[in-house]
């Protein structure tokens, strides 16, 4: 009879690393993630590229799956953000066995975290129960747009034109805007100087200025042709959001009292590029165009 001792043959295999993730780093921390195939401690060790400034971090907890983080440099200053940073992720079973995993990684930038300009020249033109609002453009690369306020309270935001149409007021009541702008990043500025508008019912433009009649020489004259041409200064538009030009009437009488009206026309243009507006008195009905009898007296108005 023989006999014989077993005995347990030492561990020599070291743990194997895999699965290893940095998606975690951000612009002041440095976060690797990785498995191993047994039970193992972990350390992590994280270097400055160029530098000798050796940081680390470790777990004595015998796990699969590891974590860890490292914030702060051997002096207690926050980590770089932009940088890259080589690091050493090593695994130790429970017979010492080691293993290790090397790579590098670059930090985030940091957030931006400056606010936009403020808007300048913010003002605003009152209509019939309705203003709009303009102001100068914010030049900023990473704007994202605009908020507008209305007496303190925010009636729109990420508006992306200088211009808004703000509806439903009531008239002959005083109104406050303010406009801020916003980055990409959500970084507001502060909001801008106030503009004031008071809503009106009826808007009507100022009356217009006669400027003479002309004769088709292009002359002011007192006598005139019986096709003589009437001429007003063009008027003070009505400050109406999105108002179309003012158009003009004319009317041309055989009394002083006005009440003996010849010839009338309206939905007259309005004179451009600095021109007065005009209306040349001819009736496209007659065979001659003639409204007027030659010698005679006429009073018009505009």
């Amino acid at each position: 009879t023989a006999t014989f001792t077993a005995e347990n043959q030492p561990d020599t295999q070291a743990p194997v690393i895999s699965d290893v993730d940095t998606s975690g780093t951000t612009n002041d921390r440095i976060t690797v993630v990785w498995d191993t195939d047994e039970l193992s401690t972990t350390v992590l060790l994280v270097i400055e590229q160029g530098t000798s400034d050796t940081i680390g971090v470790s777990d004595g907890t015998f796990l699969t799956s590891h974590s860890l983080t490292l914030t702060q440099d051997n002096s207690g200053n926050a980590l770089k953000s932009a940088t890259t940073y080589s690091f050493m992720a090593e695994s130790f079973d429970a017979s010492g066995n080691g293993v290790s995993f090397n790579s590098s990684i670059t930090t985030a930038s940091a957030p931006d975290t400056v606010a936009p300009e403020v808007p300048e020249s913010v003002s605003a033109e009152a209509g019939n129960a309705q203003a709009q609002l303009s102001w100068n453009a914010v030049t900023d690369a990473d704007l994202s747009g605009y908020d507008v306020f209305q007496d303190g309270s925010q009636i729109a935001s990420g508006v992306t034109d200088t211009l808004y149409d703000v509806t439903g007021l009531d008239n002959g009541t005083s109104v406050e805007f303010t406009v801020r702008s916003v980055d990409n990043n959500g970084n507001a500025s502060v909001v801008s100087s106030a503009a004031t508008a008071t809503p009106l019912a009826t808007l009507a433009p100022s009356a217009p200025a006669i400027a003479g009649t002309f004769g088709r020489d292009g002359n002011v004259k007192i006598s005139v042709s019986v096709k003589p041409i009437l001429v007003v200064d063009n008027v003070t538009p009505v400050p109406v959001a999105g108002r179309s030009v003012p158009t003009y009437s004319f009317a041309v009488y055989g009394d002083s009292s006005l009440t003996n009206l010849v010839i009338s026309t309206s939905g007259v243009t309005e004179g451009t590029s600095g021109n007065p507006t005009h209306w040349q008195v001819v009736d496209p009905t007659l065979p001659d165009q003639i409204a007027l009898i030659d010698g005679t007296t006429y009073y018009w108005r505009a």
